[in-house]
């Protein structure tokens, strides 16, 4: 009987460890979920307080280039949002405070190149765009464009031997850029090769139907519902 009274405290001391544990846990677990809350709550906060920053690309870079002041990146960015903005004098700021943190930069190259051809410094814009294709390859993803816009700049300036050589080898390195066909047949219905002309922008329309440049070309070749034809 002794035992049996000695056990009974025992067990119901276990009980009553088991009620404060269970109590305990879920003190802990209201408390996870409260601090839960508060993290979702903060970090909710900052995505709408960042989202202010994302109503267009020049708050972005704005304040991308507050954040990191040293990065190139975020100048060339911003450069570039003045440049479709038209704002030549700020794009021209920040592309030389990139290039003066990141001097080998290609993009921030070009990107200036493209503002010097915009604002009328063609023999400028050409130099700056061959430097920025010279320094890269197929390796950057904006290869391409580069090639095509210094083509497009040699043909403006008269030389369009040169911007062949390069619409060549880029329709050669990249079939499908529809860019490159049609810049050629530019050329070729500059120097009255019809047959050419007619080809080029056909096979440019093939890549992108919506090519302006295609098709203005064939247009101008007599074709007043230009589309392309399939072979």
């Amino acid at each position: 009987m002794g035992e049996r009274l000695a056990y009974l405290p025992s067990a119901g001391l276990c009980l009553l460890l088991a009620l404060l544990w269970t109590s305990l846990e879920s003190r802990r677990r209201q408390l996870a979920i409260a601090l839960l809350v508060v993290v979702v709550a903060a970090f909710g906060l900052r995505s709408i307080v960042r989202n202010r920053d994302w109503k267009d690309n020049l708050t972005l870079y704005g304040a991308g280039v507050g954040a990191a002041p040293g990065s190139a990146k975020m100048h060339s960015y911003l450069g570039g949002a003045y440049l479709l903005n038209k704002q030549f004098d700020l794009a021209r700021q920040e592309f030389q405070t990139a290039l003066r943190i990141y001097p080998e930069f290609p993009d921030t190259i070009e990107s200036l190149g493209l503002l010097e051809s915009w604002t009328g410094n063609r023999a400028q814009a050409i130099r700056l765009m061959e430097t920025a294709l010279g320094m890269s390859d197929r390796k950057n993803i904006n290869y391409d464009y580069m090639a095509m816009n210094l083509a497009a700049a040699l043909i403006e300036a008269g030389r369009a031997q040169e911007a062949l050589t390069i619409l060549d080898r880029e329709i050669a390195d990249a079939p499908q850029y529809s860019r490159a066909w049609s810049n050629r047949a530019v050329i070729h219905l500059q120097r009255g090769e019809i047959a050419a002309a007619r080809d080029d922008a056909q096979s440019a329309l093939r890549s992108d139907p919506a090519n302006q440049q295609a098709l203005g070309v064939l247009r101008k070749l007599g074709e007043t519902n230009p589309v392309p034809y399939l072979r």
